[in-house]
């Protein structure tokens, strides 16, 4: 049996404000699974429903590093440094919001949490955040989110009275992507083993062409993110991840976003069609 939604999602501009908390809520309680304490860990492969548009690439593979990272592909990235490598860098496909040497080993209070978002109160709180930011950006309604948070995480040979928590979300319609990073507490930049190489946050698509990194990378001035922004929110950036975003129309390749797009072989799971329109129009099916 099979059982089809068909659903149309238009352009919209919400009025609505931003609720002011800082981090979207996080941990067990609301369904998040958390990355084995250790040393440069990396989770297991995470398949996710949905091809994520990363500068002109779709990943349907994402991992968690430890030391403040999402990595998009099926790359093992086993032999990647614990030290951050100032961006571009080949091969290396990811969002960083805060890369320096986490270890949490030994340590009873932090953790790194993480889920997949697909409840509509959620997205619909990053549909306004992101609205809000991007008032002249066509902003379609987020049928997906992957949530990660770094909560009171100490740095490798640091003393455990200095810890950070911060987080970020990856968001997508099918074509336009977003990421966020929300910065609460940045007490420490760069730890023991790193040769004094400071914290660098920002993003990177492997192809040494599509990267960004945040003012203040690599200097001891890092932790201020919580305080700056580039959305005059403190503590909080936003940036569009699609790479070039052409006029879709509904008859294009990227009009037709399928999720999940895999499913068990005996069938019997439901599957969402979304059709992303610019402007009003009916649709037959």
């Amino acid at each position: 049996m099979l059982i089809l939604f068909i659903e149309t999602v238009h352009s919209q501009t919400t009025t609505a404000n931003i609720a002011r908390r800082k981090l979207i809520p996080f941990g067990p309680e609301h369904g998040d699974a958390t990355l084995v304490r250790g040393d440069d860990q990396i989770s297991d492969p995470i398949n996710i429903p949905i091809r994520f548009p990363f500068f002109n690439h779709k990943y349907d593979e994402i991992k968690i590093q430890i030391n403040g990272m999402i990595l998009f592909g099926n790359q093992s990235y086993q032999s990647l440094s614990y030290t951050p490598r100032r961006f571009p860098v080949d091969g290396i496909i990811c969002v960083a919001p805060f890369w320096a040497d986490v270890l949490t080993r030994d340590d009873s209070t932090g953790n790194i949490f993480y889920r997949q978002i697909t409840d509509q109160s959620t997205l619909s709180e990053l549909d306004q955040i992101v609205a809000n930011a991007f008032p002249g950006q066509a902003t379609h309604r987020f049928i997906w989110a992957y949530v990660v948070t770094w909560y009171e995480v100490p740095g490798y040979g640091l003393s455990s009275l200095y810890r950070n928590t911060f987080q970020a979300i990856i968001t997508t319609n099918g074509i336009n992507s977003f990421s966020i990073y929300n910065y609460d507490k940045l007490q420490w930049t760069v730890g023991s083993a790193s040769s004094s190489v400071h914290a660098q946050a920002g993003f990177n698509a492997g192809d040494m062409k599509n990267y960004f990194l945040i003012d203040k990378s690599f200097t001891p001035q890092v932790v201020q993110l919580v305080d700056n922004s580039n959305i005059q929110f403190p503590g909080r950036f936003i940036f569009s991840i699609s790479g070039d975003i052409a006029d879709v129309e509904c008859n294009t390749p990227d009009g037709l976003q399928v999720a999940p797009f895999r499913g068990p072989p005996e069938g019997g799971y439901e599957i969402r069609l979304y059709v992303v329109l610019q402007h009003s129009r009916i649709l037959h099916v």
